[in-house]
């Protein structure tokens, strides 16, 4: 399997698609109601789930606060999927931690 520095990087701050979906599966069955093993990775928000835009809203408000990020509104409209969510998850947290060490360094 190739694995790209990114995902070596992920995987080390716990940030592996598996770990992430997790993490997102209590989240996402509660702002649809459904069961946590009822979608899949290609499940589709607008079609698959139902809810509307305001599940949706709620949701990506939930996932920035326990996931600590900050979703941009052109992230948020490009998001379709669970599978682009999860990334989303990930290239967030990654850019929060390098800005972090940038600071970091800053101070020093």
């Amino acid at each position: 399997m190739f694995v790209t520095k990114f995902h070596q990087a992920a995987i080390l701050f716990g940030d592996s698609s598996d770990e992430i979906l997790d993490r997102l599966r209590p989240l996402v069955a509660e702002h649809y109601g459904v069961d946590e093993y009822s979608f899949e990775l290609d499940t589709c928000f607008v079609g698959d789930l139902s809810g509307g835009l305001y599940n949706f809203l709620e949701l990506l408000a939930k996932v920035e606060e326990d996931f600590e990020i900050k979703v941009t509104e052109e992230s948020r409209k490009k998001l379709d999927n669970i599978r682009q969510l999860v990334n989303l998850v990930i290239q967030c947290r990654k850019q929060k931690r390098e800005k972090q060490a940038k600071g970091k360094k800053k101070t020093k």
